[in-house]
């Protein structure tokens, strides 16, 4: 690909723009990964919240790393996230700042 690519402008011009464009994801994701891995554990120290939610995404650290992919793909229902609001406030708060965070770079992404 690099040979071909220095045949012509615009195929280096693509090369460049695809090296970059690769670049910025591997990087969005490595930051994504980095935030869920630090809010999970943060999630799985605050033991006494974790122990007012009824359901099991909060039991382990493997059900809140699960739990919050499913919030930062969409794959989670908000119904859940609504009555984790009635337990669990300070959680909540947790969670939608990790929204937030998590968003912000996916949005980053796109422009």
């Amino acid at each position: 690909v690099a040979d071909i690519a220095n045949i012509s402008i615009e195929l280096c011009e693509f090369k460049v723009l695809c090296t970059h464009a690769v670049k910025q994801v591997v990087l969005c994701i490595s930051v994504v990964t980095c935030v869920l891995l630090i809010f999970s554990f943060a999630i799985a120290s605050m033991t006494r919240e974790a122990a007012l939610v009824t359901g099991s995404e909060f039991a382990n650290i493997g059900n809140i790393m699960t739990t919050l992919v499913q919030l930062a793909v969409g794959l989670m229902d908000t119904e859940k996230i609504h009555g984790i609001s009635g337990e669990s406030p300070y959680l909540l708060i947790v969670i939608v700042s990790y929204m937030l965070v998590v968003y912000s770079f996916f949005f980053n992404l796109l422009v």
